[in-house]
């Protein structure tokens, strides 16, 4: 349903350099629109969404995206808006081709102009965002990274299912530092089977890091639903 377009980035190894030197490939990646704010930055005209004047938004982080219900979902970091600025929010398209253009539509609650996701008990302050969202079984569920600190020694990651209009219920934690490994991270369901992988299936696989950006991208590890 939702193809993603993938930028193309060539990583080739300096031979006398001192490690790896990523090289743009010239006309490897159009622009199509810019999804948050009111204006276009570049272009300078309306952007499909309107965040402003329909949400009071101005501009957010990330923008981790995932399918659930049949619409794609957009998990966004610290948000700029009428709300405190450390606040996350999360929008959703029923849009199939982004080449035809995407007009996100911010959830909102009853009190205040978009929602914001607050699980209860877990700190959501700035450097604690969502950071990868899936769909199973019919139900939502979303990871958040919380319990930021400037030594990054208790950072952990904590899968919480959402169900609407506005409800986060924290499940577990899944990862902290110093020594975890999946803070930051991505999932996706695979129905199986997997090459290398434990017979059977379905499987979520799971691509983290530790540290933030200090540490490589783990391969990923397979948990069967």
């Amino acid at each position: 349903m939702w193809r993603a377009i993938n930028s193309l980035l060539v990583v080739a190894l300096a031979v006398w350099g001192a490690g790896p030197v990523i090289r743009f490939v010239p006309g490897s990646t159009i622009k199509l629109e810019q999804l948050v704010g009111e204006e276009d930055k570049e272009r300078h005209q309306p952007t499909r969404s309107r965040t402003a004047t329909r949400y009071q938004l101005e501009g957010t982080d990330l923008g981790n995206s995932f399918e659930h219900a049949g619409r794609v979902f957009f998990l966004f970091g610290d948000t700029v808006g009428r709300l405190d600025r450390a606040l996350d929010t999360i929008a959703t398209t029923d849009a199939t081709d982004p080449e035809q253009g995407v007009r996100l539509d911010f959830l909102t609650s009853g009190d205040g102009p978009y929602l914001t996701i607050q699980p209860p008990g877990i700190r959501m302050g700035a450097f604690e965002v969502p950071v990868a969202g899936i769909s199973l079984n019919g139900l939502m569920y979303v990871v958040v990274s919380t319990g930021h600190s400037m030594d990054a020694a208790t950072d952990r990651s904590v899968l919480t299912r959402f169900s609407r209009p506005a409800r986060f219920q924290p499940l577990r934690m899944i990862s902290q530092l110093p020594a975890g490994r999946f803070v930051k991270m991505s999932v996706h369901s695979e129905p199986g089977p997997i090459a290398g992988s434990p017979p059977g299936g379905p499987f979520i696989l799971i691509w983290g890091t530790g540290e933030y950006r200090k540490s490589d991208a783990i391969r990923p590890t397979p948990w069967r639903r």
